[in-house]
């Protein structure tokens, strides 16, 4: 017996965990970041690129559960792009795997990979 996924719910989880990381990367770059980029969480210019980051998942994350509670017919065009920021993540997190956190990079680039396979697989699904 195979279980049932309600796709548009796991995009909705997708979603508001998105944007509330983002609101966290908003208001506490340093605390949020800081095992994913370390020391740079802490730098001016860090902060910067993080809370920019931080402002992308809000939206694209607040996109997706409106586009989810509308009815939108773009949907499936927004968690294709929720997909390909978290496979940009997870690739960005390859490139300077050897220079970031040990304990962070596993987390964080198994979070994106993680995000960004089951964001494709549902988008696939939705109806």
């Amino acid at each position: 017996m195979s279980a049932h996924i309600d796709h548009r719910h796991l995009s909705r989880i997708l979603g508001v965990s998105r944007a509330a990381l983002g609101v966290a990367l908003l208001v506490a770059p340093r605390l949020t970041a800081r095992g994913w980029v370390g020391d740079q969480a802490t730098s001016g210019s860090g902060k910067v690129a993080l809370r920019a980051l931080g402002i992308r998942d809000v939206a694209i994350g607040y996109g997706t559960v409106h586009a989810i509670d509308s009815g939108d017919p773009n949907l499936r065009q927004w968690v294709t792009l929720a997909g390909l920021c978290d496979l940009t993540d997870a690739t960005a997190t390859v490139l300077a795997f050897h220079r970031l956190p040990k304990r962070g990079r596993f987390l964080a680039l198994t979070m994106a990979a993680a995000a960004a396979a089951v964001a494709f697989v549902a988008r696939d699904r939705l109806e």
